[in-house]
């Protein structure tokens, strides 16, 4: 009995032995990649702590770069998340780093992958608007910039137009209304982040909303937006309630235009709806009635 209790207290002593040695701590990076360069040279690489995670009071967390070892510092208003202020050697613009928890001893417990920062001299400081309807100018404003660098919708490109080192400029593509986007600049050498922007839904309107036709006949309508349409412009996908009733081609409101006109033919006799929708508008709709032209002779056709 006596060794029964004893080998119960060793493996109970074993479990605790063990689990307390091998929980160690999951280090996420939380440092960009890309860094603006700044007079001080002074760079701050930071980490956190996997949710839930904590360092005992023998453990400190430490980043090791170019071989030397530092110790982090946390930051009071962010529970689990730690920094430390490197100071680049001049002439230098990429650091290797990782991070790591040690005890009291310095042995290490657990490791982070390797990482790395560079310097740019370029960056971006502000979007002239965080949001806007298609077509409508927004502005880049930062340093650095060449007429090689582009601006992406969460990774499609639009087209960017370079007005100086300062500042580059795009229209608000048409693409899906109501969302936000990751803005992002892809230079040569490599992304920067811009910010969040979120796309408004812009005005779609037709003129006339209502058609009567006699069969055979066709009518005009025209088709306009609030801003001039974007490059590639803003394609208009046409549908008919009753397919048969009316005939129309493809539609699309040219760049740097704000209208276009279709045209309606009356196909057969009925009564159809025709709805007009556009990436980043609101959908409008036509109701079209055609007449038999056996009934109805009189050419009539706008209402």
């Amino acid at each position: 009995m006596k060794c029964f209790w004893a080998n119960i207290c060793l493996l109970g002593y074993l479990l605790f032995f063990t689990t307390s040695c091998t929980t160690v701590p999951t280090l996420t990076n939380f440092t960009p990649q890309v860094i603006p360069e700044n007079q001080s040279r002074i760079y701050s690489v930071s980490m956190v702590l996997e949710e839930g995670q904590t360092l005992r009071a023998d453990q400190k967390a430490q980043v090791v770069i170019g071989g030397e070892v530092y110790d982090m510092v946390p930051i009071p208003a962010l529970e689990g998340h730690y920094v430390f202020d490197y100071a680049m050697p001049a002439g230098q613009n990429l650091a290797r780093y990782y991070f790591q928890v040690a005890n009291e001893s310095g042995d290490s417990l657990s490791k982070s992958e390797i990482h790395e920062f560079r310097l740019t001299n370029r960056y971006i400081l502000e979007l002239s608007s965080q949001r806007g309807r298609p077509g409508q100018q927004i502005s880049v404003l930062g340093k650095g910039f060449t007429d090689t660098d582009t601006i992406l919708f969460s990774g499609i490109e639009v087209p960017t137009r370079y007005t100086s080192e300062s500042q580059l400029v795009f229209d608000v593509p048409a693409m899906a209304a109501g969302s936000d986007y990751e803005l992002t600049l892809r230079t040569p050498g490599g992304l920067l982040e811009a910010g969040i922007f979120r796309i408004d839904f812009s005005q779609l309107r037709v003129v006339p909303f209502r058609l009567q036709l006699v069969q055979g006949q066709s009518a005009v309508v025209v088709f306009s937006i609030d801003h001039d349409a974007p490059t590639g412009g803003v394609p208009l996908s046409l549908s008919s309630t009753v397919w048969d009733v009316v005939r129309f081609g493809e539609a699309i409101i040219p760049e740097n235009s704000r209208s276009t006109n279709i045209e309606i033919e009356g196909n057969t006799p009925g009564i159809t709806t025709i709805i007009a929708q556009a990436e980043g508008h609101n959908e409008v709709e036509i109701d079209v009635e055609v007449i038999d032209r056996l009934v109805d002779d009189s050419g009539s056709g706008l209402q």
